[in-house]
């Protein structure tokens, strides 16, 4: 136990992240991507009014094991096989000794009896940068070993898994010691339980701390020419990753442009080493429609298309 605090305080301070973690919000601020699939309970599927924000904040404090949330203010339905993504922007789940999050849905004792649940699960994927996911192994009945959506959500303080319910993660089990991205997916024909659809209500982080928000560095392999790759997926709703390679250090700049030649977003503006780096664009509020994004580099600059489609 000793020398695991030791390596994640270390990680925590050559990352240089501010430890003060109580002063951060333990929720996620984005949903980067919302997949429904079929069976999603009506109003509390795409039609939500209420999402994404019914999604990133606190769980539904009057839930109980024999009351769970039940309105669409608080819980988003996944449908059969569907999925979510919930990002933390400047802030980074690490980790610390005992789970290091929680995920809240909305299970419940079947009739009272605490030793009867009605379960609608989902698998659970962390990531450092949106792109490259690391499962949590998982197992159903009788264990329901790391599954969201095995444990009633009891109403107590959402931090203290203690009094809180929900399904805990340590993220010691998988070898990460940092993530800021949470993906479940619905586990249709995968994992037997007792509903069609995964209805989300919270995530909640357990041991947080701040960190630098730059442009991930996926590799300091020197590559041989300066290069930008066509977005991925494309056409992409509503979340797409862009990959560029820099053959030296330098100021880069990625911008995305409409039609008419406006730029939309500065996605980044900064110097960086030589390398390769992936940068996820958040197309949420942008409109349907054909787009551009073009790569500048100490002088040089490569450009693409992207298409965005509702």
């Amino acid at each position: 136990m000793k020398m695991k605090i030791h390596i994640s305080l270390f990680l925590l301070l050559s990352l240089g992240c501010n430890i003060a973690a109580a002063q951060l919000s333990p929720w996620p601020d984005a949903v980067v991507l919302y997949r429904q699939g079929p069976n999603a309970t009506p109003g509390f599927d795409s039609t939500n009014p209420y999402f994404p924000n019914n999604v990133l904040g606190r769980p539904d404090s009057t839930a109980t094991g024999i009351a769970p949330a039940s309105t669409p203010q608080e819980l988003q339905a996944l449908g059969t096989g569907g999925e979510i993504i919930l990002r933390y922007t400047g802030r980074a789940i690490v980790n610390l000794p005992g789970p290091d999050f929680t995920v809240f849905e909305n299970p419940f004792f079947i009739g009272g009896d605490s030793n009867s649940v009605f379960r609608e699960v989902g698998i659970v994927s962390v990531s450092k940068d949106g792109i490259t996911f690391r499962q949590f192994p998982y197992s159903g009945s009788p264990t329901w070993r790391n599954l969201a959506g095995s444990t009633p959500t009891l109403g107590g303080n959402p931090l203290d898994p203690r009094v809180s319910g929900g399904d805990k993660f340590d993220l010691a089990e998988i070898n990460m010691d940092s993530v800021r991205y949470i993906r479940i997916v619905d586990a249709a024909g995968l994992v037997l339980d007792d509903g069609p659809s995964f209805d989300l209500d919270a995530v909640a982080a357990l041991h947080l701390v701040s960190v630098s928000t730059s442009v991930p560095l996926v590799s300091d392999e020197l590559p041989s020419t300066l290069k930008l790759d066509q977005n991925y997926p494309n056409p992409f709703n509503p979340a797409t990753t862009i990959r560029y390679e820099i053959r030296e250090s330098g100021n880069v700049t990625l911008e995305v442009f409409d039609l008419a030649g406006r730029t939309i977003r500065t996605l980044v503006s900064q110097p960086q080493q030589r390398g390769r780096y992936a940068v996820q664009l958040d197309g949420e509020e942008m409109p349907s429609g054909t787009y551009f994004y073009r790569l500048s580099f100490n002088g040089t600059s490569m450009t693409r298309r992207m298409t965005i489609v509702r």
